[in-house]
C-alpha cells in the first residue's frame, strides 16, 4: 500500500493537549494529511509502534528523560521499530542537555524559539523524504493472492499465466532456498508430465519480466532461488 498519511507518535509527561501538540501541528502542515497520536507511558508507545506504521517519534518529556531514553533504546532494538525518526522538542539551549540527548540516540533536537516558518520547512522536507522513502519501498513489494491467483507488485495488478503463478507461488513461500529444476517440474506440472528445460527456462524469463530481475536467482546445474526484498 502506498502511504500518503505522515503518522506521528507524541511521547509526553505532560498533560495530554499541551501547547506542544499545537506546535508540532503546526510545524507539520503540509500536503500530507498528519494523524498525531499521543502516549504517556513506554508500555502504549510500544503497542503503538508495532502495531502501526509510525513515520516519527516525538517527545517534549522533561521530568521523565531516563524513560524517554529506555523507550529509543527499546525501539533501536525493534525490527519494527528500525525505520524510526526519533525528534525531541525543547526550550532548552543547554549544550550538555542536547548533547545528551543525542547520546541517547535522538536523531534531531528541535528548539521550540526557532521561528514558525522554518520549523514547519524543516518539518514538511522530513515528511516528504520520509513518505517518498516509504512509497519507493512499497513499490517494491509483492503480494499474491492464491484464491484469486493473482500477483501485484507496489498495489498494481501484474497478468498471470496458471503455471507463472504456480511457480512464483513455490518459489516465493520458500524465500532463500533453492529448487532443483526436477523439484520445480513435480510440484507445478506434477508426476508423469514430461517438460523441456527450455519449456521453464521461458516461464521464469516471462515471470522476471513481469516482477523484476532481482526476485529470483539462477544457480547454474542445480536450479532457481526467490531473493525476498
Amino acid at each position: 500500500m502506498i502511504i500518503s498519511a505522515f503518522k506521528i507518535l507524541f511521547f509526553t509527561d505532560k498533560k495530554i493537549g499541551n501547547e506542544n501538540v499545537e506546535h508540532i501541528e503546526k510545524m507539520f502542515q503540509s500536503s500530507y494529511a498528519t494523524k498525531i497520536t499521543c502516549v504517556s507511558s513506554i508500555q502504549q508507545a510500544m503497542e503503538e509502534l508495532e502495531s502501526t506504521c509510525i513515520h516519527v517519534l516525538i517527545s517534549d518529556t522533561t521530568e521523565n528523560t531516563p524513560k524517554f531514553a529506555s523507550l529509543i533504546k527499546k525501539c533501536k532494538s525493534s525490527i519494527s521499530c528500525s525505520h524510526l525518526y526519533i525528534m525531541y522538542i525543547t526550550s532548552s539551549t543547554e549544550e550538555d542537555f542536547i548533547l545528551a540527548m543525542y547520546k541517547h540516540g535522538v536523531s534531531e533536537v528541535v528548539n521550540l524559539h526557532t521561528p514558525e516558518a522554518i520549523l514547519q520547512a524543516r518539518a514538511n522536507k522530513l515528511a516528504e523524504h520520509i513518505i517518498r522513502c516509504t512509497n519507493a519501498h512499497h513499490k517494491e513489494e509483492l503480494s499474491l493472492d492464491p484464491l484469486l491467483l493473482s500477483v501485484s507488485k507496489g498495489g498494481i495488478t501484474l497478468q498471470f499465466t496458471k503455471k507463472e503463478f504456480d511457480i512464483l507461488h513455490l518459489l516465493s513461500n520458500h524465500p532463500n532456498k533453492t529448487f532443483s529444476r526436477s523439484e520445480i517440474y513435480q510440484k507445478v506440472w506434477g508426476n508423469g508430465i514430461i517438460v523441456s528445460d527450455r519449456t521453464l527456462d521461458v516461464h521464469i524469463s516471462k515471470i522476471r519480466t513481469k516482477i523484476g530481475e532481482q526476485f529470483i536467482q539462477t544457480y547454474k546445474g542445480v536450479g532457481y532461488r526467490f531473493m525476498p526484498r
